[in-house]
């Protein structure tokens, strides 16, 4: 999963791969279209790496109380609490 990582990271901070990824959609998203351009870029990602990636990211995810959802509902986050990772930010195409 670190080569997953290290890829993601190289992807929120390099404009080329992030538009092409971009650019794909929601293809971005399947294993036999991401896993090939993380190669082009010198990244060995499996699919196992990205399910596992996935999880970490749900069981590590902070889930939202009462309030924080009215706030979020109605468009504010006023006094949210920042979330913190261990993982980096995946891209806005992933989402």
């Amino acid at each position: 999963m670190e080569q997953l990582k290290a890829f993601l990271e190289k992807v929120n901070t390099d404009n080329e791969i992030k538009a092409k990824l971009e650019a794909l959609g929601e293809k971005a998203k399947e294993p036999d279209v991401f896993i090939p351009i993380a190669a082009e870029y010198g990244f060995k990602v499996t699919e196992e790496d990205i399910q596992a990636f996935a999880k970490n990211v749900l069981e590590h995810s902070e889930a939202l109380n009462e309030d924080e959802l009215e706030t979020v509902a109605g468009g504010m986050q006023i006094g949210a609490k920042p979330h913190h990772s261990i993982l980096p930010e995946p891209p806005k195409f992933l989402w």
